[in-house]
């Protein structure tokens, strides 16, 4: 295996540096403006461009890739001997020396690495260290910008017991600090596999913290494209376990969640037959936020009603679940009112009040449908 880990400070320093690689050995990076640059012109061109903190070199194709070695570890750029371009597990006799101001740095079969003296090497060898090193990076970039007057009026608004640091206009921060964290990681957004993020987004759920929170929704919202019939079972998983809170679980479900169900509709009944039946009132809720953006356009709209009835059936008593079934319900009635309007009239006193008060918020701008649902006699006494 040939990999040459490169520290930044290489590449920007110009041309005091020395090297024993030729003039005109090629350099193909994934740096925009940079690819077909010689070692020369890359780092004349590297001392404008705000690099990631470790600039590695050796092969940028995944193909043959060993087992052993993660794909998160895909280096950004080739070195090639302006024939052929490195591959995967190839050696080279003669191993190629680059001399600079930080020391010695040789290509060789192995991973090699180049560390400033004085410096310790940050770079992740395994997905686990990965995944650490990016979650303290994004915590410590949260706790900098923590603001414990907007936390307060955030406890005031979730409840009492709500966990987050107050980070004003917190989704565009956090998206910021996530690309931050994943290039001093050596990673960027679309060299980040699947399993990566996902590892990273349920550590960052189990600490409680909002911000924390929006920041794995993030991660993952728009992974669609992997998400299978068993990552309905994670998520279940994860909001059994680490979500505590609306704002979490709403988001997660509207944002994420709901892509399982779009893509492999038959799973609705995962929602009916487990999540809605679940002891716990945030899974409980979870399948009815799910269900509420599909239903916008009128789809799965007996699975609605069928969700709702399960609950009512239940003696569902949780006011977090009575609002999320008002909601789901609303939702379905910007397509089909009179459908909702039929259902809730053929459900005499098992309708709770909250319910019927979020279900009916669409439905009574049209005075004509409003008239027709009979509050008083729907309203569970």
């Amino acid at each position: 295996m040939i990999i040459l880990t490169l520290p930044t400070v290489f590449v920007a320093i110009g041309t005091s540096a020395t090297t024993a690689i030729t003039a005109n050995t090629l350099i193909a990076a994934d740096i925009p403006g940079a690819c077909g640059l010689g070692v020369s012109q890359l780092i004349k061109y590297a001392e404008g461009v705000a690099l990631q903190n470790t600039f590695r070199i050796g092969p940028s194709s995944n193909k043959n890739r060993p087992a052993g070695i993660p794909s998160l570890w895909r280096p950004p750029v080739v070195v090639s001997d302006g024939a052929s371009s490195l591959a995967w597990g190839e050696r080279v006799s003669s191993a190629p020396t680059v001399t600079s101001p930080i020391g010695e740095i040789k290509l060789a079969g192995g991973l090699t690495k180049g560390v400033k003296q004085g410096e310790e090497d940050m770079s992740p060898r395994t997905q686990g260290e990965a995944v650490e090193s990016i979650v303290e990076l994004i915590r410590a970039r949260l706790e900098e910008n923590r603001d414990e007057d907007h936390a307060e009026g955030a406890k005031k608004y979730f409840g009492k017991d709500f966990k987050c640091y107050g980070v004003p206009a917190a989704k565009p921060k956090i998206r910021r600090f996530i690309t931050e964290a994943l290039r001093q990681a050596h990673l960027s957004g679309t060299k980040v596999d699947f399993a990566l993020r996902m590892q990273l987004a349920e550590d960052l759920l189990k600490s409680e913290m909002y911000e924390e929170g929006q920041a794995a929704i993030i991660l993952i919202q728009d992974q669609g494209r992997y998400f299978t019939t068993e990552t309905l079972s994670i998520f279940r998983m994860w909001l059994d376990r680490y979500i505590n809170n609306w704002g979490i679980c709403d988001s997660f479900c509207i944002g994420v969640v709901d892509q399982v169900i779009k893509k492999y509709p038959k799973k609705v009944n995962t929602l009916l037959n487990d999540w809605a039946q679940s002891k716990n009132p945030w899974v409980r809720r979870a399948a009815c936020a799910t269900l509420s953006k599909l239903a916008r356009d009128g789809s799965f709209a007996i699975e609605v009603t069928a969700l709702v009835d399960i609950l009512l059936e239940n003696n569902e008593g949780e006011d977090i679940v009575h609002k999320a079934m008002g909601w789901v319900l609303k939702e379905l009635s910007r397509t089909k009112p009179q459908f909702v309007v039929d259902y809730l009239n053929s459900r005499p006193g098992q309708i709770p009040t909250v319910t019927l008060h979020h279900s009916l918020e669409r439905i009574s701008k049209n005075q004509g449908l409003y008239r027709q649902v009979d509050r008083g006699r729907i309203r569970k006494k």
